[in-house]
């Protein structure tokens, strides 16, 4: 399922995901989620971050096709708000709320991250949600 979010929303209102209390080594065991984001844009990125309940988990210089280390958690869902800083632009896919979402079963999952409209006034992001093996 594809997401698309413009630019303007102004605040973070959901922490999207819970960071476990076992930290953020990404260690997937059977009952474990963990989460990363993967550059699908024709750009790098100079930021990459991921929000959650403990904060946001930024990566820095994330070429096209990367994607920034898995972070263990406790609480995922098939959405998550995202930042990437592009150049001067900062493009931030925005969740509200998570009415009627369920939490992604254990596993390791990739948030692919592209930029619509690179060059434009109105550039803006999409998020798709890929479960890894």
């Amino acid at each position: 399922m594809r997401h698309r979010w413009g630019l303007g929303v102004v605040s973070l209102v959901a922490a999207t995901v819970m960071v476990s209390a076992g930290g953020c080594d990404g260690a997937a065991g059977p009952d474990n989620v963990s989460v990363r984001l993967e550059n699908a844009s024709p750009a790098s990125f100079a930021e990459a971050t991921l929000y959650t309940s403990e904060g946001p988990q930024t990566s820095y210089d994330v070429g096209t096709g990367e994607s920034t280390p898995y972070i263990a958690v406790a609480t995922a869902y098939r959405i998550a708000t995202t930042e990437v800083v592009i150049e001067d632009d900062t493009l931030r896919l925005q969740v509200i709320d998570f009415v009627g979402e369920e939490p992604l079963s254990a596993g390791r999952y990739t948030y692919v991250i592209s930029v619509v409209g690179l060059g434009t006034a109105s550039p803006s992001l999409t998020q798709e949600i890929r479960k890894d093996t």
